[in-house]
């Protein structure tokens, strides 16, 4: 048994005789009231962002994240490529279910390139969902893994939706 005579303070640490650290009750106080100052400021600022949103109307945007025919899309590439392509990672298996999301998104849907976008959450604009339109068409031409599993997904896509290619 360890008496306080063989302990000595050092920063709001008793050390014992072996130098191992015994944390004391006021650290302790001090890390749970910097845990409720943390946990008041976050509140805070929920709040504040709930204010803010109230403002602003819905846009477009949030109507895009309704779209049937997108969501069977994506969820079908994911299948097939085994993957989540709204991944923010540039993982060829990631990055080329992307490209086939979007080409296969402009193919099925009416989605604008920057709806494309916005409903995939990973591109900054239309640009880069028009480049990957471009990859896939290319990657079609050269990569027969990719062009198998891209008319996989075109074949389930094809009969979900009941679309004649």
């Amino acid at each position: 048994m360890m008496n306080f005579d063989d302990m000595r303070v050092n920063s709001n640490l008793l050390k014992n005789d072996k130098g191992t650290s015994i944390v004391t009750r006021n650290t302790i106080l001090n890390i749970i009231n910097d845990f409720n100052s943390m946990i008041r400021f976050n509140e805070e600022s929920v709040m504040k962002l709930q204010r803010l949103l109230e403002h602003y109307p819905l846009t477009k945007k949030v109507e895009v994240f309704k779209h049937k025919p997108a969501d069977e899309i994506i969820a079908t590439v994911n299948h097939v490529f085994d993957t989540d392509c709204r991944l923010k990672t540039r993982h060829r298996r990631v990055t080329d279910a992307r490209h086939c999301v979007c080409s296969l998104l402009r193919t099925y849907t009416d989605l604008s390139h920057k709806e494309i976008g916005e409903y995939l959450s990973t591109f900054a604009d239309h640009t880069t969902v028009i480049s990957s339109v471009k990859k896939c068409q290319s990657l079609l031409q050269v990569d027969e893994v990719f062009k198998n599993k891209y008319n996989q997904c075109k074949e389930i896509i094809e009969g979900r939706l009941k679309i004649k290619s």
